[in-house]
C-alpha cells in the first residue's frame, strides 16, 4: 500500500508570476489526498467507477480524493483513482468526465467543530441542486437530500497519510478534528522570496507551491498564517536559510498564533547564516511537518565542545516572559506531527518545550524519519508528551560527542519511543533529564558501528511511563531491526528520484522520496468513533 497515488495530467503553461491551479497543473506537484470520513464511522467515501459509495477505511486509491478550487468555499471533487468527478443528478450522486456545468461544484462548509475549536464536520452540497451529500447506511449508496442537520450528512476531511496527534485523534477522551493545511484554499506558485513571503502573510486557507529554489537568507522572520499548506513542486524545491515563524515578533495585540499548517517536500537548507532556526514554530498547534529533507552545510566540529553552530531545523515552543511577543507565553504548541523527514548533520534538530509551567499540552508524535550524523535534540521534548516510533539513526564511525544524546527527554516530559534503530550512536542513544520523567521504550535496537549488526536496546529508565498512544490513536510498527530489507533502516533512506520525475496513477507517490507506507490502512484515517 503506498502513502498517495495521484492523478496526472498534462502541465498547463504558467501565464504569470502567480499562478493558481488548474486541474491540469495538479501533476506539476504531490496532491494532497483527501478523505471523507462518514459521521461516527470508520468508512470513507469511495468511488465506485460510475457512482459513489463508502468503505471501511483501507487506504486504497478508490478512497481518495482531490479537491480542486473554484471560488470562495466552491469546489470540485476529483477521484484520484480514475480523475473522475463527483457529479450532482437529480437525487443521485455519480462519477463522470469534467463537464462545463455546475453539476461537478461543490459546497463544502464546517457544520460542527470539536472540543478545542476547530472544524470536526462539514456538509457537502451539490451548487446545482442545493441538495446534501447523504449516507444511506442501508444499502451502502450516497446519494443527495434536502440538508437537516442528520448525521448522515456530516463528513470529516481527513489528510491521507497523516497520523498522530496532528491527525483526527483523541486528547483527554475528546475527538479532535485532523490537521487540513490550506486544502480549502486557492493553490497559488511563488518561485521568489519576495512571493513566498507575501503569501505566506495572506489571509485565508492556501496552497503555496514552491516553483523555484529560493533564498531566504536576507529575510528576518516570514510570518505564516493559518490553514496553510508550504509544499515543493517535483522540479524545485529547496529552500534556503528560512526563518519561518508561526507567530508575531514583536507581539502585536491582535495578532494570535497561527494553527493548522503543513509542510510537505521541501528541502530546507542551512547553508549561509549560522543560528538560524529555519521553522519556529511558537505557540502553534496542528501542525504536520511531512517529506522534508532538512541538510546543514554550515561548519561543525560535531564534538559537543562548546563551539558548535547551533541552530535549529525546527524548534517548538512558547515565547520566553521576557520576550516582545510574550503574551503567547501562555499558550503551549500542541497536535504536531512529524513524519518521514531527513534531519542530516546538525548538532542541534528538533526541540519542544513550553516556558511556561503547563505540561499537559506539547503533545506530539514523531515517525518514519532519518536523523542521519546530528549530535543531539533529535528529538528533545520538555513540558510535553511525546511519541517516538520507527526512526532511524545513523551517526559518523570518525567521531564521539561528549555527552551528546540522540532523543532527549526534558524535564516535564512524558515519552513513549518504540522500534526505533540506532547505527553508530551506541551509549547515546536516549537520556532522561531530570532522570525522574517517565520514560518507556521498546523494541528498540542498537549497534556500536554502522557495519555492527544491530542488538535490543533494553533501556531501563528510573520511572517507567505507562501511557498507552493507542489510546489517542491508531498506529502500526515497523521492526527496528531484521534481515528481511523491511525495517525501520529500509524505508527511511531510499534512495531520491531524480528532481524531474512525476508520479503514475500506478505508482508510490514520490515527494523526496519513493515511499510505502508502513501503517496498517486502518490506522490511516482512524476514525475515534465506533462503526
Amino acid at each position: 500500500m503506498t502513502v498517495f497515488t495521484l492523478l496526472v495530467g498534462l502541465l498547463a503553461e504558467l501565464p504569470f508570476a502567480l499562478p493558481t491551479a488548474s486541474a491540469a497543473d495538479t501533476s506539476s506537484y504531490p496532491v494532497q489526498a483527501v478523505n471523507f470520513g462518514a459521521y461516527t464511522t470508520n468508512r470513507n467515501l469511495n468511488s465506485t467507477g460510475s457512482s459513489v459509495n463508502t468503505q471501511k477505511s483501507a487506504g486504497t486509491t478508490s478512497e481518495n480524493w482531490r479537491i480542486d478550487y473554484v471560488s470562495a468555499g466552491v469546489y470540485q471533487i476529483v477521484s484520484i483513482a480514475d480523475g473522475k468527478y463527483l457529479t450532482a443528478s437529480g437525487t443521485a450522486c455519480t462519477m463522470a468526465n469534467r463537464a462545463s456545468d455546475t453539476s461537478q461544484n461543490w459546497r463544502i462548509e464546517s457544520v460542527q467543530k470539536d472540543f478545542e475549536g476547530y472544524d470536526l464536520y462539514y456538509r457537502i452540497t451539490s451548487v446545482s441542486t442545493g441538495a446534501a451529500l447523504t449516507y444511506y447506511q442501508g444499502n451502502n449508496t450516497v446519494g443527495l437530500a434536502s440538508y437537516t442537520g442528520d448525521g448522515a450528512q456530516k463528513w470529516k476531511l481527513n489528510l491521507f497519510g497523516l497520523e498522530g496527534f496532528a491527525a483526527n485523534s483523541l486528547a483527554g477522551g475528546n475527538e479532535k478534528a485532523g490537521t487540513i493545511g490550506g486544502v480549502l484554499g486557492e493553490t497559488v506558485f511563488v518561485s521568489t522570496a519576495d512571493e513566498l513571503e507575501k503569501q505566506l502573510n495572506s489571509v485565508g486557507p492556501q496552497t503555496i507551491v514552491i516553483t523555484a529554489d529560493i533564498d531566504m537568507q536576507k529575510k528576518s522572520h516570514t510570518r505564516i498564517r493559518d490553514n496553510k499548506t508550504i509544499i515543493g513542486s517535483y522540479s524545485k524545491n529547496t529552500i534556503y536559510d528560512s526563518q519561518f515563524r508561526t507567530n508575531d515578533t514583536y507581539g502585536a495585540v491582535d495578532d494570535s498564533p497561527s494553527d493548522n499548517i503543513v509542510f510537505r517536500n521541501l528541502n530546507m537548507i542551512a547553508k549561509n547564516v549560522s543560528n538560524r532556526i529555519l521553522i519556529n514554530i511558537w505557540s502553534s498547534r496542528q501542525i504536520w511537518v511531512d517529506h522534508c529533507t532538512f541538510i546543514s552545510y554550515l561548519n561543525s566540529d560535531h564534538t559537543g565542545n562548546g563551539y558548535d553552530e547551533v541552530g535549529k531545523f525546527i524548534w517548538l515552543n512558547t515565547p520566553y516572559k521576557d520576550y516582545l511577543d510574550a503574551k503567547d507565553n501562555g499558550r503551549s504548541p500542541d497536535y504536531i506531527t512529524i513524519s518521514y523527514n531527513i534531519f542530516r548533520n546538525r548538532f542541534w534538530t528538533v526541540a519542544y518545550g513550553t516556558q511556561n509551567d503547563e505540561t499537559t499540552r506539547c503533545r506530539t508524535s514523531l515517525m518514519y524519519n532519518w536523523w542521519d550524523e546530528c549530535v543531539r535534540r533529535c528529538p528533545q521534548i520538555g513540558n510535553g508528551t511525546g511519541h517516538i516510533y520507527s526512526n532511524y539513526y545513523s551517526g559518523d564511525d570518525t567521531y564521539v560527542p561528549n555527552s551528546c544524546n540522540q532523543i532527549i527527554s526534558g524535564e516535564g516530559s512524558n515519552i513513549v519511543s518504540e522500534n526505533c534503530r540506532f547505527q553508530s550512536v551506541a551509549g547515546r542513544e536516549i537520556i532522561v533529564q531530570p532522570d525522574t520523567s517517565p520514560y518507556r521504550d521498546s523494541g528498540s535496537y542498537t549497534a556500536k558501528s554502522s557495519t555492527d549488526t544491530p542488538t535490543p536496546l533494553n533501556y531501563k529508565p528510573k520511572t517507567v511511563n505507562n501511557w498507552n498512544p493507542q489510546d489517542n490513536y491508531g498506529y502500526t510498527l515497523l521492526d527496528a531491526y531484521n534481515t528481511k530489507g523491511t525495517d525501520t533502516k529500509d524505508p527511511n533512506t531510499p534512495v531520491h528520484p531524480p528532481a524531474s520525475t512525476s508520479p503514475t496513477a500506478a505508482s508510490p507517490n514520490m515527494l523526496q522520496r519513493s515511499m510505502t507506507h508502513p501503517s496498517s490502512p486502518t490506522a490511516l484515517t482512524r476514525n475515534t468513533a465506533t462503526p
